[in-house]
């Protein structure tokens, strides 16, 4: 099958399927893990992925991995052997290659003091 068909059915039926521990889980859990097998790039052995979860097909993961619910993974993440990721955890790999550019652009040391200051003071 194509992946697109993958991705079209992961977005409306495994996304929102039930929480993997759930009473009524439904076989969530296999049935997530089956289509992030077939999406991502790479995808080890006794993956979970839970309610919500959004990926690229970049991602890699691991054995004994899990992506938590309602996670966000955009570009090109690798997530490695027996990671287990909490709720709403977001890894957006375009925005943190540009700000590195950013940064980098700047020739001033004071210039590039000042922006690592704003930056630590918008992001914590």
């Amino acid at each position: 099958m194509n992946k697109t068909i993958f991705c079209l059915l992961y977005k409306f039926l495994g996304k929102n399927m039930p929480l993997s521990n759930s009473k009524f889980s439904l076989g969530s859990k296999k049935i997530r893990g089956y289509l992030a097998n077939k999406i991502l790039k790479k995808a080890g052995s006794n993956i979970n992925i839970e309610k919500g979860a959004q990926f690229s097909d970049l991602v890699e993961i691991g054995n004994n991995s899990g992506i938590g619910v309602n996670c966000m993974l955009s570009g090109k993440v690798i997530i490695g052997d027996n990671v287990m990721m909490g709720p709403e955890v977001y890894i957006y790999i375009q925005i943190i290659i540009l700000l590195k550019d950013w940064i980098y652009q700047c020739t001033n040391k004071d210039t590039v003091q000042t922006s690592l200051s704003l930056l630590a003071t918008m992001y914590g």
